[in-house]
């Protein structure tokens, strides 16, 4: 589907495709659908949280701050579309004026600049939302300046994971710290306290566990 959309909105963009409607229903689409895909790498951003990183980052989205958000945008929306700025809104915690990550002036948040938008506005100020949160004016010296420190934090949480993957427990993904408790049954779940064992016991793994696999 991401890859298909991907294609689409390539389409609309070289046709100048431009929605100003109230609800924005494409950008809608592609807004939540980014935040969705989010959620493949929440995985690892606890496991990384879990063991903690090697310094705050101003710009970091924590995976409690990405659910909770979530949660708000799924409970605006209940049943039908709000007004995409609606949806600005409450990315941007409240409030749309902003500073912005670059150059430190004031702005005030119009849109969203999503990871895989191609193409932007200059004169436009955006949230950028994903493994990071900042808002920017759309010089183009400050949206690469944001999209450096996004990739700066993601090649940190890739390596915190890595190194601690093989220690995450199977149920919540968080890192395992002392000592494991493994499915005595199958042998190859492992999880990080005797409650995630239970709860993933009660919900999947008693319905593909095979003795000796």
């Amino acid at each position: 589907m991401i890859s298909r959309a991907e294609e689409i909105d390539e389409k609309l963009t070289a046709v100048q495709f431009l929605d100003q409607s109230l609800f924005r229903p494409w950008d809608m689409f592609k807004l939540l659908l980014n935040i969705a895909r989010q959620f493949r790498f929440d995985v690892v951003r606890k496991a990384a949280e879990s063991v903690g990183l090697a310094e705050d980052h101003q710009m970091r989205v924590t995976s409690s701050q990405f659910n909770s958000m979530w949660q708000e945008v799924l409970d605006s929306m209940p049943g039908h579309l709000i007004p995409y700025t609606d949806i600005i809104h409450i990315l941007c915690g409240g409030q749309l004026t902003q500073v912005c990550f670059g150059c430190a002036k004031q702005i005030t948040v119009s849109d969203v600049l999503l990871t895989t938008t191609k193409q932007y506005n200059p004169a436009v100020s955006y949230l950028c939302y994903g493994v990071t949160s900042a808002s920017v004016c759309g010089d183009a010296d400050c949206v690469a300046k944001v999209g450096q420190a996004a990739l700066a934090l993601v090649k940190s949480y890739l390596e915190i994971s890595r190194m601690s993957g093989y220690n995450s427990c199977d149920y919540c993904a968080l890192c395992i710290r002392g000592k494991s408790h493994r499915c005595s049954r199958c042998l190859t779940k492992v999880y990080c306290g005797e409650q995630c064992r239970k709860e993933d016991w009660a919900k999947v793994h008693n319905q593909v566990c095979r003795e000796g696999e």
